[in-house]
């Protein structure tokens, strides 16, 4: 009972503002939620709700947003898709996590799901996060996947300018040569359809998705030196800042963490 739980509060305006948030809530309600019934700022309820949180009082659970890039912790695989579903998740909430692959937004795996089962899975989806078998990605891993836009649109355009062999022979002669300084670029790969795709785990570190990051940016620069020789260099700057510029705007979105 929170109730009792106020006394514990060393300051009695602290145990005031919990007291007023706690006694309008009915039930589970988000931080937005709470802040626009009563009237407060987001930051303020943070602050508010951080404090109750600490002495035990409230129960959190992440809500993931729409937008959010989400995947599974290692060695988890086996615990999510036991035949006894251990967790007790839906089939819906089951046939989404599997399809989580650290590179697409929660919503383009919802867009199928009617209202119901989206509040279910969200639901999941915040007790799967809170008990470490889903997490949203890191930092350096979205700093990979922007760069990995960049190296793809560049490798499409280029590859219209030059040619598809003209391009991919480029491309495994830059995997070559910065091997030695980037050991990671042997990761990166071109596809079929001229797109870059790097090769990620989930056991790799920060450290090692920021080499990866780095050896993208390598690759970037070099191939940009490439066409620039072999097409009118100041075309292929134009053509590289505007891709860098749209990938960048495509991905805030994903850059970002949204309150919930």
């Amino acid at each position: 009972e929170w109730r009792s739980a106020i006394s514990n509060f060393e300051l009695p305006s602290v145990a005031f503002s919990v007291s007023k948030i706690l006694l309008g809530i009915e039930g589970a309600q988000t931080v937005r939620e709470i802040a626009e019934f009563q009237n407060l700022q987001i930051e303020e309820v943070i602050k508010i709700v951080s404090k109750a949180f600490w002495y035990n009082t409230v129960y959190l659970k992440f809500i993931p947003a729409e937008t959010d890039i989400l995947t599974l912790s290692e060695g988890t695989s086996t615990i999510l898709f036991q035949k006894t579903n251990p967790l007790n998740l839906t089939n819906a909430s089951l046939n989404v996590i599997a399809r989580f692959d650290g590179r697409a937004p929660l919503i383009h795996f919802t867009r199928s799901m009617n209202e119901d089962e989206l509040k279910v899975l969200l639901d999941d989806l915040g007790t799967l996060v809170n008990k470490g078998f889903v997490q949203r990605i890191s930092v350096e891993r979205r700093r990979v996947l922007l760069n990995e836009c960049i190296l793809s649109l560049l490798s499409s355009r280029g590859a219209s300018i030059i040619g598809h062999k003209q391009m991919k022979q480029i491309f495994d002669t830059i995997r070559r040569v910065g091997g030695t300084h980037h050991p990671w670029i042997s990761r990166v790969m071109l596809t079929d359809r001229i797109q870059a795709q790097c090769k990620l785990e989930e056991s790799m570190t920060p450290t090692d998705l920021d080499d990866m990051a780095n050896a993208l940016e390598f690759f970037i620069t070099e191939m940009g030196e490439q066409l620039s020789k072999r097409y009118v260099g100041r075309v292929v700057e134009r053509m590289l800042r505007k891709i860098r510029n749209d990938c960048q705007a495509s991905w805030t979105p994903y850059l970002t963490k949204p309150v919930s």
